[in-house]
């Protein structure tokens, strides 16, 4: 192939969502953290790493507990409830 089939190729499994190659760990984590250096998944990798039957009950309670995931969805929870909240 040439270098123009290449890029097609490429191109068409990014439309498909999937990577051209798939990316090592070390070079996902390079990429996750060159695009938003304060991200920090340990805590969610942590709880899908348990061996128990609730992890979506344990990932629920550490998202919901993080004060910065809070802080930044603050005006979508505030909208959500004074929606929900009724109004006297």
């Amino acid at each position: 192939m040439n270098e123009i089939e290449l890029k097609k190729e490429k191109l068409k499994s990014l439309l498909k969502g999937r990577p051209a190659k798939p990316l090592s760990v070390e070079e996902a984590k390079k990429r996750l953290i060159q695009t938003d250096p304060g991200i920090d998944i340990g805590k969610i990798v942590k709880v899908l790493n348990t061996p128990s039957d609730n992890k979506l009950k344990l990932l629920a309670i550490e998202i919901l507990s993080d004060p910065e995931l809070i802080a930044y969805f603050s005006p979508i929870i505030k909208a959500l409830l004074i929606r929900l909240l009724p109004r006297r």
